[in-house]
């Protein structure tokens, strides 16, 4: 809390660090340090990399209702890239939050059945962040660019937008012409929405095993 009320009134956002039995997140560690939008974008390929970008954001009451939490099953990178774009973010090194993986019903675990119940929105919310973000991420965060596209690829083959499918993956495929994951992406959406979710679905499972 004394963190929090020490802010900078420029800061919309501040991040602390978490922790999990795999140790502290994110990683790369967080640093008591203010950033600007390009700072922040800056920091989402090294933790995307190292798989740990979990943080626990507390927001200044007055960037609402002007910046909204999604109110749909949307993930909330949106939200978090739209107030850095318009107020500073002040990450933290204090530890404020720890949490387990041990849940069977976790939304980070994709099951096909919302796989595909949330696709809609999900392709929606690609259109929206790389509508407003899209040439900065390309520039500073082009690890997280070509994640979102391929995320708005599959999203969009399992919610029924073939086109929108086919459009992002292209465009994952002028990046990364050679990559077996994107062309295979590309061939189940083809195949159909359930297939793209059940390959998804097998992704998440065979990656829980080897972490396992």
């Amino acid at each position: 809390y004394r963190r929090a009320a020490q802010a900078d009134e420029r800061v919309g956002s501040l991040r602390f660090t978490c922790e999990d039995g795999r140790g502290p997140s994110p990683m790369p560690a967080h640093r008591d340090e203010v950033l600007d939008y390009e700072g922040y974008l800056r920091t989402l390929d090294p933790m995307l990399a190292s798989g740990r970008g979990e943080a626990l954001p507390c927001t200044r009451a007055n960037t609402f209702p002007a910046i909204k939490y999604p109110d749909d099953h949307s993930p909330e990178g949106l939200y978090h890239l739209n107030l850095a774009k318009q107020h500073l973010v002040e990450t933290s090194t204090a530890v404020v939050r720890r949490y387990h993986h041990d849940a069977l019903n976790q939304i980070t675990r994709p099951t096909i059945r919302r796989s595909l119940r949330y696709a809609d929105a999900d392709a929606a919310d690609a259109a929206r962040v790389l509508d407003l973000h899209g040439e900065a991420l390309r520039r500073w965060a082009p690890m997280t660019h070509r994640l979102i596209l391929s995320g708005g690829a599959i999203a969009s083959f399992m919610a029924g937008r073939r086109m929108d499918g086919v459009r992002y993956s292209a465009a994952a495929l002028r990046r990364q012409p050679l990559s077996v994951a994107v062309w295979a992406r590309l061939l189940a959406g083809l195949l159909g929405g359930r297939v793209t979710a059940i390959l998804l679905s097998t992704k998440a499972a065979m990656r829980r095993r080897l972490r396992a």
